[in-house]
């Protein structure tokens, strides 16, 4: 009986040590091993010049500008609910913005409104470009020939392998998406990168836990309508500790003014610019240590094969 069972409890390790190595092979969707092994090796091969290609290139980073909503708030004459809105993605831009420009030092880095996006695929180089003041600046021409764009969005399990870039364009990608948000690098035709390049930030968990709540208010100001140029908004770096010292009774609580040119509006703690400074800094090391660890990839593996992928 003993032997039995000994038998048995043998026959149970190793199933499930042949599924927890399946597991960690994660090449269940391929039909062997090897395929996924010819996978994994492209995968590898092509992440390592994209990462090379993106340190003598450009991250292109877009913007939303809300344009659709804001131009459907004012047709219907529901000119104050258009009014926050605008001045709401205006500050978030000028975090994100403030933000790369502050910790972002990998590539040479470009920042654009989502509306571009087509005119830069198609090749145009200049007069669609933001400055930090959020308006398009007609002296800011791009002469970098390789370009990932870098936005917020969803991580998605993508449909879509590895594409050659003369059909890329012809290429919709799908996939289920994970639930948050992130700073996602994509190719220009928007297609989501492949590990093992670090094509996302990983966030940081509980970041200033001490400050309760998900919105947070911020001061603007402006002078008339809505119009960038007519915009402002000051950068606190020390927003949240200014906070947890008014929680502590060190500081008087801030003094928000609501009237004909000044009007606070209330983002997500995600936006705040302390948040995405950190966030953007640990992105930005990762892709360098990313672009360490690819120097000592072998330069063979950088044949015509891959190559075709790499764009």
């Amino acid at each position: 009986m003993v032997a039995k069972l000994n038998s048995l409890l043998v026959v149970l390790l190793f199933f499930a040590n042949l599924i927890s190595a399946q597991k960690n092979a994660n090449y269940t969707d391929y039909k062997d091993q090897k395929e996924y092994q010819k996978y994994y090796k492209t995968r590898k091969a092509v992440a390592n010049c994209q990462i090379e290609k993106l340190k003598n290139g450009a991250l292109v980073v877009v913007l939303k500008d809300n344009k659709l909503l804001i131009n459907s708030l004012i047709k219907n004459n529901n000119i104050e609910l258009a009014k926050t809105k605008f001045l709401e993605q205006y500050v978030i831009n000028k975090n994100i913005l403030f933000a790369f420009k502050k910790v972002y030092n990998f590539s040479n880095l470009y920042f654009i409104y989502s509306s571009s996006i087509d005119s830069l695929t198609k090749g145009l180089r200049n007069n669609i470009f933001l400055d930090t003041t959020l308006t398009v600046n007609n002296q800011i021409h791009m002469n970098e020939s390789f370009y990932f764009l870098c936005f917020r969005d969803f991580v998605y399990s993508s449909s879509i392998g590895f594409i050659k870039e003369d059909t890329a364009m012809y290429v919709t990608e799908n996939g289920n998406s994970g639930g948050t948000e992130y700073f996602v690098v994509k190719n220009k035709y928007g297609h989501q990168l492949k590990k093992p390049f670090p094509f996302y930030n990983e966030g940081l968990k509980n970041m200033y836990a001490g400050i309760k709540g998900k919105i947070f208010e911020i001061q603007t100001k402006f002078e008339s309508d809505l119009k960038l140029e007519q915009t402002y908004y000051t950068i606190n770096p020390n927003y949240l500790n200014e906070l947890k010292e008014i929680k502590e009774g060190k500081r008087k609580p801030f003094k928000f003014i609501n009237n004909d040119t000044n009007k606070s509006v209330k983002i997500s703690k995600e936006y705040l610019y302390e948040v995405l400074l950190s966030q953007l800094d640990n992105f930005n090391e990762s892709l360098k240590n990313f672009h360490n660890e690819a120097k000592e990839y072998n330069s063979k593996e950088q044949s015509k094969e891959f190559d075709k992928f790499c764009y």
